[in-house]
């Protein structure tokens, strides 16, 4: 009997064959988009644009409180926009790990439950997968899993799939 490779996060069972499994990793992972960045930056512009309009028609006063607005808008955004490119390193690593990285079968070391400080339960998995290079790596990930509450925790052993680059870039699903 071939055993069913344990996925700490289950909503990965159903994309695993058709290949679907590689965008979720890479939404999941990436962090903003530059398209959310855009929007974002957008709608935070328009109340300011409206009062722009609004106070130079109705009185300068208001027209000045408003730029003083537009200043704090404008320093919101150059943040999210400084943020994009920061995060955009992290972007491409975890598209990389998305689109070229490999399926590999690994196992589980151990498996518990654990409850951290201020969290639900959640599962932890100490596994090991051999990287394309011919390394063996080890790692832990955690998950809540309140629907392993009360079934069995795979034994060690258990195969698990890891998506993997190399030793340094790598995901359990």
């Amino acid at each position: 009997m071939i055993e069913k490779p344990f996925l700490l996060d289950p909503s990965f069972a159903d994309l695993i064959d058709s290949g679907a499994f590689r965008q979720r990793v890479y939404d999941k992972f990436s962090g903003m988009k530059t398209h959310d960045l855009f929007v974002l930056s957008f709608a935070m512009n328009i109340p300011v644009i409206i009062t722009a309009i609004l106070g130079a028609l109705i009185d300068r006063q208001f027209f000045l409180g408003t730029a003083i607005f537009g200043g704090v808008v404008g320093v919101v955004i150059l943040i999210s926009v400084v943020e994009h490119f920061v995060a955009r390193d992290k972007r491409r690593r975890m598209h990389r790990l998305a689109f070229e990285g490999e399926l590999v079968t690994g196992h589980i070391i151990a498996c518990e439950r654990k409850c951290y400080r201020g969290a639900s339960y959640k599962v932890e998995v100490q596994y090991a997968a051999t990287a394309p290079s011919g390394k063996e790596v080890k790692w832990t990930q955690a998950m809540e899993r309140d629907d392993l509450l009360n079934a069995p925790l795979p034994p060690p052993g258990w195969p698990v799939l890891v998506l993997m680059v190399d030793e340094t870039l790598f995901f359990m699903l």
